[in-house]
């Protein structure tokens, strides 16, 4: 089909030029040469609004995976009713591989399309967080996607639980006062004050207007010595400390502990603790009224901070700070110390157990 012609011209391309140079060491070979050795796994999947414009116009999607060191992948994705999902093996190892989405209606017309950058670990999973928006009569504003004639849809956005995962809150699901935990754990929260799902422009999420929150009670699969934690939220207003997620008691009641929040004047900031706190942190304000997906990310031996699948801070620590007992806060302050309530939205938050 037409489509496939571009990107299989440059897979046959590169491969070509590279049979053609084998006597005379190329500088596309240099760099291939020079690439990290073995591959990994890329897991894809992007929630669709139902009966949006996207039913009736996506009839196929395609995925591209290309970096400066490796030749270019194509891979056909899999289109439901609800989702663009797929799961791509064989990635070259590797930082910085380009995930670009192309959505095509019935007529092999680009209709719609997203990319996201991210490192491949040999023998890994590496998971990938996009927005595709439509390319005909658009405009794309805070996340929403506007399309001509047809009002404002949500961003087709989600987080997908994995094997990895001990919570999962899309902000979506809800039993009176009970926010619903998707990983299966049980992990569900009880919000209270003034917090509440909504529905806006940008889909279904949680409203934090201040003086209020969601709590989760203590249990050991939050305990957590090396972890990723990824939040997309919308912070409307910088007070004081700003909470998006707290696993700390205070005090002397537990030396361990995890925080991801933003401070008075708009800095990113996530700390893990065994009695002495560590941090990574923005070196700018991020801007209000803008959405922003935040990965933190613990393992045995680094602690780092992602602001849009771009890497902004990173640190060598050995801190374990899985010794924490006490309640999880969502938008609050568990301890109560002070007010240190986040003010906006937050779309979804993941757990993730490494």
């Amino acid at each position: 089909m037409a489509r496939f012609k571009g990107p299989r011209f440059l897979v046959l391309n590169l491969v070509f030029c590279l049979l053609l140079t084998v006597g005379c060491k190329s500088p596309q070979q240099a760099i291939l040469s020079a690439a990290p050795t073995g591959v990994g796994t890329a897991l894809l999947k992007i929630a669709v609004v139902r009966n949006s414009p996207f039913q009736q116009i996506a009839r196929t999607a395609i995925l591209t995976i290309s970096a400066q060191d490796m030749i270019t992948m194509v891979n056909s994705l899999s289109l439901t009713d609800s989702s663009v999902e797929g799961t791509i093996t064989g990635i070259p190892a590797g930082q910085n591989r380009l995930f670009d989405v192309l959505v095509y209606d019935s007529a092999e017309k680009m209709q719609y399309r997203g990319s996201a950058r991210g490192d491949v670990v040999a023998d890994s999973t590496v998971h990938i967080f996009l927005t595709i928006a439509r390319l005909t009569g658009t405009a794309v504003i805070d996340g929403s996607i506007q399309e001509a004639g047809s009002g404002t849809e949500p961003s087709v956005f989600a987080l997908a639980i994995d094997s990895n995962t001990v919570a999962l809150w899309n902000f979506n699901q809800m039993s009176g006062a009970t926010i619903l935990d998707e990983s299966g754990y049980g992990n569900n929260g009880l919000a209270f004050g003034n917090a509440s799902l909504i529905t806006d422009s940008w889909g279904t999420g949680l409203s934090l207007p201040g003086g209020g929150g969601v709590k989760v009670s203590d249990v050991t699969t939050l305990r957590l010595s090396n972890f990723e934690i990824t939040a997309r939220v919308y912070p409307t207003s910088f007070s004081n400390y700003n909470n998006i997620v707290v696993k700390e008691p205070g005090g002397s009641a537990s030396p361990g502990g995890y925080i991801l929040r933003f401070d008075d004047n708009g800095y990113i900031h996530g700390y893990v603790k065994n009695w002495s706190w560590v941090s990574v942190g923005t070196k700018t304000a991020v801007t209000l009224n803008t959405w922003y997906l935040i990965r933190l990310v613990k393992t045995a031996t680094s602690f780092t901070l992602y602001v849009n699948n771009d890497l902004i801070d990173s640190i060598s620590t050995t801190v374990d700070p899985g010794s924490e007992i006490g309640d999880l806060g969502i938008g609050y302050d568990v301890n109560k110390v002070e007010d240190r309530d986040f003010i906006g939205y937050i779309d979804a938050i993941k757990i993730d157990k490494l």
